[in-house]
């Protein structure tokens, strides 16, 4: 298992980290500890179970109810929260060696896009959360650090100049490759800055229904 001083460094420098194989015998819970503190979120169970379904038998208010089981487009969780979590892992409970999470540095995005423009744009959730639609920033800064969302799903441009923002960022990741990482053994950790790296997933064959990945957020590392 990779120390602490690894993890957070690793995170620091490269927006996410991977684990093979942590503490496989354990329960999530207990084994993503090891790492940082595990989020308690309202409304949200503290370990998520994610699997491959088809888009009929999802709710709307998923992923897989709007992408079944196509590929999931780069994105942010929760970014729709006026403060999404920082750090989210993903913890291999049965894997498919052939489905991979695909990951997105944003940096990438704000040279490409202009941290000027970035700023400006002005997103609202696709409903309301906790009763109001706030307007959000695609990028901000919080205590020194910086904060990124995207959605195309649950968040949407407030303004037409936020369109063209959006627009472009739309533009721009349709042809960025990232890097895949694969969940293929129990207890694979993968561990992002969601702040920072945008993620997604790629499609799913029949031969990975079996795939489970359970989620949990992180406050710190």
């Amino acid at each position: 298992m990779a120390p602490g001083s690894t993890v957070r460094r690793q995170v620091a420098t490269r927006g996410y980290i991977f684990v093979p194989r942590l503490l496989s015998n354990e329960s999530t819970i207990s084994a993503v500890s090891q790492l940082g503190t595990i989020a308690t979120l309202a409304g949200l169970d503290r370990v998520q179970i994610l699997c491959p379904r088809k888009r009929a038998d999802a709710p709307p208010n998923i992923y897989s109810g709007n992408f079944g089981l196509d590929a999931f487009p780069f994105h942010t969780d929760l970014a729709h929260w006026s403060l999404p979590p920082r750090y989210l892992a993903l913890r291999c409970i049965r894997g498919a060696a052939e489905v991979a999470t695909r990951l997105f540095d944003s940096g990438g995005i704000v040279h490409a896009v202009g941290q000027a423009a970035l700023r400006r744009a002005l997103v609202l959730p696709r409903r309301p959360v906790g009763g109001a639609r706030s307007l959000l920033p695609l990028l901000q800064r919080i205590e020194g650090v910086s904060l990124f969302r995207w959605d195309q799903i649950f968040i949407g441009p407030a303004t037409r100049t936020s369109r063209a923002t959006c627009e472009a960022v739309s533009s721009f990741l349709a042809a960025a490759p990232g890097e895949h990482i694969s969940l293929a053994e129990r207890g694979d950790t993968l561990v992002i800055d969601n702040w920072r790296m945008l993620h997604g997933r790629t499609g799913v064959l029949t031969t990975a229904l079996s795939r489970r990945v359970e989620r949990v957020y992180l406050v710190n590392l």
